[in-house]
């Protein structure tokens, strides 16, 4: 019974925090049909591989190592044409994990990003207006804390890894789905 009401609670509070959802925690493909909302739209999952050079590419453009080169994205597609895609990825802010949701358009602009899973204590946790501060976005944009991004008080590690997190996605995208253009 302690173990049904600490997740209740848990759920309660993150559901509250998600801007696409204010009843439930949502799986990435309800995330995305949130954003391309078209009845008809097509939502899928991609596990992408990044070839030796992309992979470079992707770390050089955001001056960071990224770990992985096997990467999951989401597309939303009506009638054959991409309307979005939406990077996965799954880190660890200070010592637990958080899975976060970059939303883009087909262009590779930011709709949203959204954190679907977060096990810190829910005082490092975002607010919507700090997450809304990556919108429209693009690999372009330099994301920066303290610069172009505000610092979430008392939860530097949690700006950074949001920001970290949005970068790879973008920079992945990039080369993957842009070829690097």
């Amino acid at each position: 019974m302690k173990y049904l009401i600490l997740l209740f609670v848990g759920i309660s509070y993150l559901s509250s925090h998600a801007t696409f959802s204010t009843t439930k925690v949502v799986q990435p493909h309800e995330a995305m049909a949130y954003y391309f909302t078209h009845e008809d739209t097509e939502i899928y999952k991609k596990n992408i591989i990044l070839s030796k050079s992309q992979h470079q590419k992707a770390q050089q453009r955001i001056k960071t190592k990224i770990k992985s080169k096997l990467q999951r994205f989401y597309i939303a597609e009506l009638d054959g044409k991409i309307l979005g895609y939406g990077g996965l990825i799954t880190t660890n802010v200070r010592t637990k994990g958080a899975t976060i949701l970059v939303v883009m358009d087909a262009e590779g602009k930011t709709k949203a990003v959204e954190v679907l899973a977060f096990f810190e204590p829910m005082s490092y946790y975002p607010t919507e207006k700090w997450l809304n501060s990556f919108n429209e976005k693009t690999i372009k944009d330099d994301l920066v804390l303290r610069d172009t991004v505000p610092v979430i008080t008392g939860a530097t590690l949690t700006s950074e890894t949001l920001i970290k997190a949005t970068k790879t996605m973008l920079a992945v995208w990039e080369e993957y789905f842009n070829k690097g253009n």
